[in-house]
């Protein structure tokens, strides 16, 4: 009888994993412990480089200028450089990490982790696992990011790290209306939740108008990106 295919290739990882003392696909403790190592050494090498990128932006003009070229309000320019500070060292981390880590077989890793109270005490780890989850579909990223969010919503780093990912997700085409609406109130959380207020009806109404412009514009995109299929159209078919 033929050996079945499957068979062999789980056997073969099972062999090349411990042949390399690695978590095989059955070593599911270690695999969570392995995983949480690589979430916190991702926050350290975030870290690492926003240090290094620090003293370059302290010493150079030239991110400045470029933002000044692109036409930016004068008055916005530092707002965007130290914005552009703060994310860079985010979303190399992110992109290094994603290169070699997104996988679907990591779910049930990704959700002990972030289902710790423990692991998520500290905010650096607690954002990658938000990032990675998103990089592999997780039905939870979303309320991962709300807890995540809720713990260490005063960091800058945490709101904005969020809330970029928010944005790419919500004006995605693709997104359905549930998965819409738990991404405005996500958005809404990050708008508010490093800010005061003197009372939670003003806080509630802060909340609600700023659902209310996201969707606007998102909506405005989706006309916008629809107008210019159509436009693309009669180019290709100038008799239509």
């Amino acid at each position: 009888m033929a050996p079945n295919l499957s068979t062999l290739e789980h056997v073969d990882q099972e062999y090349v994993s411990t042949a390399l003392g690695l978590p095989t696909p059955r070593d599911i403790p270690l695999k969570n412990s392995v995983l949480r190592d690589a979430l916190n050494g991702y926050a350290t090498l975030a870290a690492v480089v926003s240090g290094n990128l620090n003293e370059f932006f302290a010493s150079s003009d030239l991110v400045t200028d470029v933002v000044r070229s692109s036409g930016v309000v004068e008055s916005e320019i530092q707002e965007l450089v130290d914005r552009v500070a703060m994310l860079t060292p985010i979303l190399a981390a992110w992109a290094s990490m994603v290169d070699s880590m997104a996988s679907n077989r990591l779910a049930q890793a990704i959700s002990q982790a972030m289902n710790d109270n423990s692991f998520i005490e500290d905010p650096g780890q607690a954002l990658m696992g938000v990032m990675l989850s998103h990089q592999t579909s997780h039905r939870e990223w979303i309320k991962f990011a709300e807890v995540v969010l809720e713990r260490h919503g005063e960091r800058r780093v945490v709101f904005e790290t969020i809330r970029f990912i928010a944005m790419i997700s919500y004006m995605d085409p693709s997104a359905r209306p549930g998965r819409q609406r738990d991404l405005e109130a996500l958005l809404a959380s990050t708008a508010i939740s490093a800010r005061t207020f003197s009372s939670n009806a003003m806080r509630e109404e802060v909340r609600a108008r700023f659902i209310r412009e996201l969707k606007k514009r998102r909506n405005l995109k989706m006309l916008n990106a629809s107008m210019a299929r159509n436009d693309s159209v009669g180019l290709m078919n100038p008799g239509i």
